[in-house]
């Protein structure tokens, strides 16, 4: 994902800063606060260098940064940009849980955010709880997103939310996952989660609560996330 901070005074091909381009943005929503939001920032996130290209919203903006409050009013107010998407195919729900912005998160999905929507990688919103590292804030949006319907899917890469909470030695999300999903899955290597995790811990003794986890074996409690 490349998303480069630029300065207000820069312009695209069409002699447009970010700050015009909001100003459309108001006109077609008849909205105000977006214009409010971008005068509060000293820049804003700008994705590509055409109008067709630029993507991020300001409700994503607001998911990335953390912004409730604006986040509470656009969700609101603008409909339909609850599941727009940028041209890496991320929507709203994927930037606040991949930036760590639960309440918004959760916000977004009790006003109807699609929780099967994939991006350009094959990620769904399920996927990006593995940036959370709070174990209690991530089963609840896991638990959340399970309500609404969330299934698991393979990205690209052929792997679901089994694999990535292997790579990244989350034994409670994989034991609370196994109930719902199994392990039986295999990755575009035909590699299952568990064939993962028996292959990364011939190099690493941290594998073996998550191989427990894949086994039904309760982690034992640690401070660690």
């Amino acid at each position: 994902y490349f998303v480069h901070r630029v300065n207000f005074n820069i312009k695209n091909k069409d002699n447009k800063t970010a700050f015009d381009l909001a100003q459309k943005f108001i006109q077609d929503y008849k909205y105000l606060e977006i214009s409010n939001l971008l005068r509060n920032y000293n820049n804003i996130y700008y994705v590509g260098t055409k109008d067709k290209q630029v993507g991020i919203t300001a409700l994503m903006l607001a998911c990335i940064r953390g912004d409730q409050a604006t986040a509470k009013t656009l969700i609101a107010e603008v409909k339909d940009a609850i599941n727009k998407k940028d041209k890496n195919g991320d929507t709203p729900l994927h930037f606040a849980l991949r930036s760590r912005n639960i309440d918004i998160a959760k916000m977004l999905i009790a006003a109807g955010a699609k929780v099967n929507e994939k991006n350009n990688l094959g990620d769904t919103p399920l996927n990006e709880v593995i940036n959370i590292f709070d174990k209690a804030q991530r089963e609840e949006i896991v638990k959340l997103l399970l309500e609404k319907g969330s299934g698991i899917s393979e990205n690209k890469n052929g792997e679901n939310i089994m694999h990535l909470a292997v790579r990244k030695n989350m034994p409670e999300l994989i034991l609370f996952l196994k109930q719902n999903f199994g392990k039986s899955a295999k990755n575009k290597d035909g590699k299952t989660a568990y064939d993962l995790a028996k292959e990364i811990g011939k190099k690493s003794d941290a594998m073996k609560e998550v191989i427990n986890a894949l086994d039904g074996i309760a982690p034992v409690a640690s401070t660690k996330r």
